[in-house]
């Protein structure tokens, strides 16, 4: 792959394994995993769209926060260490294919689901139907 002169980074999570790539009630759902399955899709269909620009989704770890809680045994260290590199256009994830999930361990296999083409294009239409905008580019 070219080196991309711009990347587009949705923020995913592992909970997106738990998440149901269905879409039924993407947009009343509060199911954490369904909006992290979400934007792992989204980057996969933008991936599609945009051929000049990287587009990946990222689970940056458990971190502790408040929301993933005092017993998790990260810190925002390497996350902020592979998402620095990766802006700067460097690092592991500066050079994996577009549409791509990652850790800051490497290039993983997302939830099957992610990959369903149909399913990409039905989220963008909902997207797009609540936003009122669409997307450039190919489908």
């Amino acid at each position: 792959m070219d080196k991309p002169k711009s990347r587009i980074l949705f923020m995913s999570s592992d909970s997106h394994f738990g998440g149901d790539a269905s879409l039924k009630g993407c947009t009343t759902s509060t199911s954490y995993g369904n909006s992290k399955l979400h934007d792992t899709m989204l980057a996969k269909a933008f991936a599609r769209r945009w051929n000049n620009i990287q587009s990946v989704s990222m689970h940056p770890g458990w971190i502790s926060t408040k929301m993933g809680g005092r017993s998790a045994p990260g810190t925002t260290d390497k996350s902020s260490e592979v998402l620095t590199e990766w802006c700067e256009g460097e690092g592991f994830a500066s050079k994996i294919k577009s549409g791509a999930f990652f850790t800051t361990r490497g290039e993983e296999s997302p939830h099957p689901g992610a990959d369903n083409v149909d399913k990409q294009e039905e989220l963008m239409k909902i997207c797009r139907d609540v936003s009122g905008i669409t997307v450039p580019g190919k489908e």
